[in-house]
């Protein structure tokens, strides 16, 4: 009884993780591996004291099913609105659009799932179409940003199909390093915006961000 309790609580547990992390499919293969090894590890040292490995495998089993569980799970897991079905401030729609973006990006199965990746091109122009307007607004002044504003705008830009779009990622991302913005990974953006447009235009890349 007390073993049935701990599986469905793990169980539980990596349908929860599953649901609600983005990474969760990295995360249970991560875990797989390292089962993995330890197993096999543990198989060679019981071998070798010539004990019983069959509790070893049966745990294995066990562990290696609750983990393909997870796995499996996070395929099916829908992605999120690619953009706010509700009202929010400027910064607040920003902000959600950048989540989406990133979360787009950390799901498994937008690299293992071809239709996937069209759909995340797709949600992409969704997300790019709703930006352009916010940064017409910003140009004309008609709205400030700030600079976290500024940011999640770029990596958005960043992830376009134009020339223009790649432009406008360099040039917002630039504007933050010239004002010594604190933001993480603020100057590994302008790179690499920087290196995007090049490589749009034909060009090598200066700082060989993109692979």
């Amino acid at each position: 009884m007390k073993k049935k309790v701990i599986i469905t609580a793990l169980i539980t547990i990596v349908f929860l993780v599953s649901l609600l992390i983005d990474l969760s499919g990295f995360i249970w293969i991560a875990l797989l591996t390292l089962l993995v090894v330890l197993s096999l590890l543990l198989i060679i040292w019981k071998s070798v004291r010539r004990k019983s490995i069959k509790s070893t495998l049966r745990l294995f089993g066990i562990c290696f099913l609750i983990l393909m569980f997870g796995i499996l799970m996070g395929l099916f897991v829908p992605y999120k609105q690619a953009l706010p079905n509700k009202k929010l401030s400027v910064s607040e729609q920003i902000q959600y659009i950048y989540n989406s973006d990133q979360s787009d990006r950390k799901s498994l199965k937008t690299y293992i799932i071809s239709h996937n990746r069209e759909l995340v091109a797709e949600r992409d122009e969704t997300r790019l179409k709703k930006i352009k307007g916010i940064y017409t607004d910003y140009i004309d002044e008609k709205i400030e940003l700030s600079e976290q504003d500024k940011f999640n705008l770029s990596m958005i830009f960043h992830h376009g199909k134009t020339i223009e779009d790649y432009e406008i990622a360099h040039k917002l991302a630039t504007e933050l390093v010239e004002s010594n913005s604190k933001i993480q990974n603020v100057e590994w953006l302008a790179k690499a915006t920087y290196d995007r447009l090049l490589l749009s235009q034909g060009k090598p890349q200066k700082y060989g961000t993109q692979h």
